[in-house]
């Protein structure tokens, strides 16, 4: 199973959101931004545990998408969302 995997307009994130991962994840959300849709899903819904870096990542593709008039919905676990 891929770490990120992107299906027309969904990214979900197979693993922690770990530094080793980050180059791979930064390109997925480049794919998700570049997908046609008009809205763009981010789940995180099995991530326990993010790294800092990945937060400016994520606000780039907040940022991005915000630009772009897509509507970014972004799914959480309970735990990150605690």
């Amino acid at each position: 199973m891929d770490n990120f995997l992107v299906q027309e307009n969904v990214m979900v994130a197979n693993v922690d959101l770990c530094w080793e991962n980050h180059t791979e994840f930064s390109d997925r959300c480049r794919d998700l931004l570049g997908s046609g849709e008009d809205e763009i899903v981010l789940d995180l819904s099995s991530v326990q545990f993010i790294f800092s870096a990945y937060m400016g990542t994520i606000g780039r593709l907040i940022s991005e998408a915000a630009q772009s008039k897509k509507k970014l919905t972004i799914r959480i676990s309970d735990h990150i969302f605690w």
